[in-house]
């Protein structure tokens, strides 16, 4: 079983790490979103002898919960895209209804002119949610304290690397 249980961190790491102050974030995506080099160092685990973990359910759920809305806009763009499917699925729906009604005579009234409206609004309410979640995402991501990029290290104009360049 895999996992991040130990960090050994640079001290510039954490510097980065301390200028975000960030609250309900993973820790471990934003070790990586700092784009540093990384390493892994293998392990066998001991099971636990004593007590029994902290580590319930809930907090498993709100860190993936947490690290999906800190770097990810994907839910967002995840309702915003049923919407759309909602809305030509119903304008599909209602196609067939009318040719039905011109073809075959059946007349358009009960459960298939109730469900094209339905989905048709539903369709519509996610499309104008994902639209503001967008806005609203956006908002977010400009009044966080991320900077726009990390510098590793600076060299003076004439300082020189070890290999003399």
């Amino acid at each position: 079983m895999g996992g991040c249980d130990c960090y050994l961190l640079d001290r510039k790491v954490i510097e980065v790490l301390q200028r975000l102050d960030e609250k309900n974030s993973s820790l471990t995506l934003q070790v990586l979103w700092a784009g540093f080099q990384t390493d892994k160092v293998y392990f066998d685990r001991r099971d636990r002898e004593k007590g029994k973990s902290r580590w319930t359910f809930a907090k498993k759920f709100k860190l993936v919960l947490d690290s999906l809305m800190s770097f990810s806009y994907a839910p967002i763009r995840f309702m915003t895209g049923i919407g759309l499917l909602f809305d030509i699925f119903s304008v599909v729906m209602l196609i067939s209804v009318v040719i039905e009604y011109f073809t075959k005579g059946v007349p358009i009234d009960g459960w298939a002119s109730l469900m094209c409206v339905i989905l048709l609004s539903a369709g519509l309410i996610l499309s104008m949610l994902g639209i503001l979640g967008e806005y609203l995402w956006r908002t977010l991501d400009a009044s966080r304290a991320r900077p726009p990029f990390i510098i590793d290290e600076e060299k003076m104009p004439n300082e020189q690397d070890e290999t003399g360049k």
